[in-house]
Parts: C-alpha cells; sequence; structure tokens
C-alpha cells in the first residue's frame, strides 16, 4: 500500500482508481467519484473516470476526516463496485524560506 503525502486544505491531490482483480475491466463503464464532504471537497476525473483530482478547498478544516470514493455500476446485473480510502486533512507545512531580509532593530 503507498504512503499518502500530507493532505493540507487548498492542496489537489490525484488519485487512481485500479479495478480489481488484475485483468479486470470497466469497459465503457465510467465511474463516479464522490467526497464524504461535500462542501469543501471538489472532485474532478479525466473521461475514463479512473483518474480523480481532489480539490482541498482553504476552508477545510485541519483534522477532518474524509473519506473519498469510487464507484461503477456494472450494466450486466447492476452491481455496484466500490473502492474508498480515508485521509485526515493536515495543516500546511510552511516553506523555508528562500532568503532574508535584514532590518536595522536598534
Amino acid at each position: 500500500m503507498a504512503t499518502l503525502t500530507a493532505l493540507s486544505p487548498g492542496s489537489s491531490p490525484v488519485f487512481t482508481a485500479t479495478p480489481e482483480p488484475s485483468g479486470s475491466s470497466v469497459g465503457s463503464v465510467v465511474p463516479t467519484w464522490t467526497s464524504s464532504d461535500t462542501t469543501n471537497i471538489t472532485i474532478t476525473t479525466d473521461p475514463t473516470g479512473l483518474i480523480a483530482t481532489v480539490a482541498i478547498g482553504t476552508a477545510t478544516p485541519v483534522g477532518e476526516s474524509v473519506t473519498v470514493t469510487v464507484s461503477a455500476t456494472n450494466p450486466a446485473d447492476n452491481s455496484v463496485v466500490t473502492g474508498s480510502l480515508a485521509f485526515t486533512v493536515v495543516a500546511p507545512v510552511a516553506p523555508f524560506p528562500s532568503s532574508f531580509t535584514i532590518t536595522q532593530s536598534s
């Protein structure tokens, strides 16, 4: 299992859904993605529906647990297959400075 990078407000991580078992296919079915936070999280997908960009809004509370789910309906029997991933929104990390400004203080 891959390790997630820190996901903070304002970030837009990209996730890929891989059909299981290996060798299976959704065919022409385009999976849909949802988020447990429908107010602060926006999801856009590529044309296949297998790659999603999850935009974490700047108003998303730090510490919030978010679940992202992808689902597809099998046209042969109307069964729904899903996959989910949960993550906790963390505070943004301040970047290391690129220089210093020196001012006289006394």
